[in-house]
């Protein structure tokens, strides 16, 4: 399945310490990088002046669960499954045949 996911950093989770916030959010785009390298056919951005952004990837529900979950509590996640046009035209056709 492909999944777009709308991220946003829960500034609330993180310490007041301007070095350790910065500490946390490096461990997080480590594990980003990790993130790209395991799904090459992956996006992912932030949107500019926001700690906010998006990412796309082929995985299972599974999958998309653990990833996710790994950037808790930080990270608050949307995720949508999303589908082709070949598919929603699969989807449409299959609802115009005679039951």
């Amino acid at each position: 399945m492909k999944y777009v996911t709308l991220w946003e950093m829960n500034m609330d989770r993180f310490p007041a310490d301007p070095v350790e916030s910065g500490k946390i959010m490096m461990k997080l785009i480590e594990m980003t990088k990790q993130w790209q390298k395991d799904t090459p056919s992956g996006e992912w951005g932030s949107f500019l002046g926001e700690f906010k952004g998006y990412s796309t990837g082929a995985k299972s529900a599974e999958e998309m669960m653990r990833i996710n979950m790994m950037f808790s509590p930080y990270v608050t996640f949307k995720v949508y499954q999303a589908m082709s046009l070949d598919e929603v035209e699969a989807g449409i056709k299959s609802l115009m045949q005679p039951k």
